[in-house]
């Protein structure tokens, strides 16, 4: 086994984060409610539900699906033109029967959780943090508009 105790500053800075929490919970939460609102009816992307019920959700990724057909391009397509707009995006999930340890130990494989794998494929994180500004947040939007050849 390991041991991940923290150290006592990183338990120091924690404790002083703690009361910022929820906060930055609704920040986020706020963020990612104008993303639904910005990309919605955008054919290129498969935005998150939205439950419809009063819900605590900490929303620590905003993570679209690309729609592969309708963008014209794949994920990792996309990532790479982001990042030529300057914008980081993040990787929000493999397949967990993908990796080495799966496979090796029980025998998984390609192909056995089709959608787990396609949505692994397509999945994406966008910007997304207590102290974005929507002016940070419509510019992400824009890069996605230029990058899709939708109208500004």
């Amino acid at each position: 086994g390991f041991k991940y105790n923290m150290m006592d500053i990183q338990a120091a800075l924690g404790l002083h984060q703690l009361e910022a929490l929820e906060g930055f919970i609704a920040k986020r939460a706020q963020l990612a409610l104008r993303y639904q609102e910005l990309l919605a009816d955008w054919p290129e992307l498969t935005l998150p539900n939205m439950p419809a019920y009063e819900i605590g959700h900490a929303w620590y990724i905003y993570a679209p699906l690309i729609n592969p057909k309708d963008a014209g391009m794949s994920r990792d397509e996309f990532i790479v033109q982001m990042k030529q707009h300057n914008i980081g995006t993040g990787l929000h999930y493999q397949a967990a029967h993908l990796y080495s340890f799966y496979r090796e130990q029980f025998g998984f494989r390609a192909g056995q959780f089709p959608n787990a794998e396609t949505i692994g494929e397509r999945i994406v994180s966008l910007p997304l943090f207590p102290d974005m500004t929507e002016e940070q947040q419509d510019r992400v939007v824009n890069a996605m508009k230029s990058i899709f050849k939708r109208e500004k």
